[in-house]
């Protein structure tokens, strides 16, 4: 049997907006108890993204799950519980609700008429449709949550489980499509050479700069937006091979006809796909060129701060208030712009018309060598449905490494390292920030250059070398995924002596607890997510429901 609570509440009118941001970051430091760590407890929350807007005035909507009472014991017990309840939630809550079920999670059935009488509760007949069904969708996924609670092994426990599930169903795909291919080559082994060579270009495809460049900068922004986005790479890819698939159809259908004058077409395309790729990308290194600056200030002024009140208070109290370390306020117009501009690509499935975009480039070795194996294959009189298998395993070979990419650039992002206190926060999203901003500099210049190319065709020494760049993109981009692991391991060994540095200096004493201003009358107050479970005589295995005010 699994254990669920459900927890509903609202705070009053007067919190301001700060104080609701800095309660939804505390809720995440509970996600790095040992028990949650260990999947003995699965805790998921706050769900609402609009809440105001959709649950009538219920605000956050905070789910766990657990198989083991220890686990809840030891959970309520810690102090990163305490401090979310008491600090943050009771004495700012207007309205809690409670409920707590007891579900056999094999039985389907019995989850759904479990999670039917929370609907139907009188008190929460206002609650909205839309938060109903964003309930029921969290709520209804035994299957999901029994995938949760599967060990991993120790080289993975880093991993999130999107980064890993998007990764295993890559792979999966990946053997599933060579499975397909391998029982087709076995009637037709004259295509094993060009079908084994369309897999690698695709693969050596995906590590093009402009690739890993796109991917990783809009990985970074939907994080800043509160997203968990694993599948950026992947909707990036099939939207970019999208066009490597269409092409390579009307290139076997037509054969020679339209090989003859794909020169005219590739140069037409190639100057699109380059003016979208290049002016992309160097709007998106304005864009968090903006950030890096607005961060160096911030850093600053949190240091600045924390000596003032380590001189006046003789200790440096622990931050407790982190926000979202990717935002940047203040500014004028130009601030206005780029938002906009980000929130154009606010969810992974829309990189895929970006994709599209990129793809008609056609300005790589690659993409040329598959329509060329294309068309190859369709003058030797080569069938059109064998002549897919080419662009398919080229896809499937991009999406992988796309993917892998894109995905691992997430859990970096969001590691641990993110959430321990706010200058952490500030150090690493300053040096991954400064990453992004040389790397997306450095592809857009050479796209635009290569625009110049395209368009002018000058000669020299100078724009030589810009062509030997262009057609070594796939070292260029294997490059930079090199010089974030290096740069981003660097910036780990180097953190605690730049902390030590910074601080050199400040006085220290024993920090003081971080519940302070709510400590008098609340301590003892129970708290509205701790009160022990009451069974009741509720059918559906519904166990009760508590009601705060």
């Amino acid at each position: 049997m699994t254990v669920v609570h459900i927890v509903l509440f609202k705070f009053r009118a007067e919190v301001d907006e700060t104080h609701r941001q800095t309660f939804i970051n505390q809720l995440k430091t509970l996600k790095t108890l040992p028990c949650v760590k260990d999947e003995r407890l699965v805790v998921g929350g706050p769900s609402i993204t609009d809440p105001i807007a959709r649950s009538k005035g219920y605000q956050i909507c905070l789910l766990s799950f657990h198989h083991d009472p220890a686990a809840l014991a030891e959970y309520q017990a810690s102090s990163e519980h305490h401090r979310v309840t008491s600090q943050y939630l009771w004495p700012y809550a207007e309205d809690v609700t409670r409920f707590d079920f007891e579900v056999d999670e094999k039985d389907e059935d019995s989850f759904q008429r479990s999670f039917g009488l929370l609907i139907i509760t009188p008190q929460h007949q206002g609650l909205s449709q839309n938060l109903r069904k964003t309930l029921f969708q969290r709520f209804k996924m035994p299957t999901l949550h029994r995938f949760e609670h599967l060990s991993k092994p120790k080289f993975l426990n880093g991993l999130p489980n999107n980064t890993i599930f998007a990764i295993a169903i890559l792979i999966a795909v990946n053997a599933i499509v060579w499975i397909a291919v391998a029982i087709v080559l076995h009637f037709h082994p004259a295509l094993i050479s060009p079908a084994a060579l369309s897999y690698v270009l695709g693969l050596r495809h995906a590590l093009d700069a402009d690739h890993i460049a796109a991917i990783d900068l809009m990985t970074r922004r939907l994080i800043a937006s509160g997203q968990r986005p694993a599948t950026v790479g992947t909707f990036f890819s099939l939207g970019h091979s999208t066009i490597v698939i269409v092409t390579c159809i009307v290139v076997a259908a037509t054969s020679g006809a339209l090989r003859d004058r794909f020169d005219g077409f590739q140069r037409v395309g190639n100057i699109v796909g380059t003016s979208v790729s290049a002016a992309f990308l160097i709007i998106l290194c304005i864009g968090n060129g903006w950030v890096l600056y607005k961060l160096v200030q911030r850093l600053k002024a949190v240091l600045q701060d924390r000596r003032d009140r380590a001189q006046s208070e003789g200790f440096a109290e622990e931050e407790t208030q982190v926000q979202d370390h990717f935002s940047f306020e203040g500014g004028g117009v130009l601030t206005r712009v780029f938002k906009r501009l980000f929130r154009v690509i606010d969810r992974p499935w829309k990189m895929y018309p970006l994709g599209v975009v990129f793809g008609l480039g056609f300005d790589t070795s690659s993409e040329i060598a598959i329509l060329g194996i294309a068309s190859i294959q369709a003058v030797q009189g080569t069938s059109i449905w064998l002549i897919l298998v080419f662009p398919i395993l080229f896809t499937a070979g991009m999406c992988m490494l796309d993917t892998t990419d894109g995905a691992l650039m997430m859990a970096l992002y969001t590691s641990n390292a993110f959430s321990r206190d706010v200058v952490a926060i500030l150090y690493y999203s300053i040096v991954l920030t400064g990453i992004t901003v040389v790397v997306s500099a450095f592809i857009g210049i050479i796209q635009l250059l290569s625009l110049v190319q395209n368009v002018a065709d000058p000669k020299g020494h100078f724009w030589d070398g810009v062509s030997a760049i262009g057609d070594h993109f796939d070292i260029v981009g294997g490059s930079i995924c090199g010089v974030f692991v290096i740069v981003g391991l660097g910036s780990i060994f180097l953190y605690k002596p730049w902390r030590r540095r910074v601080e050199k200096g400040k006085p220290t004493s024993t920090q003081q607890p971080l519940i302070a201003s709510h400590q008098d009358g609340v301590a003892s107050t129970p708290s509205p997510l701790t009160t022990p479970l009451t069974t009741g005589d509720q059918p559906g295995d519904y166990i009760g429901v508590q009601r705060v005010v």
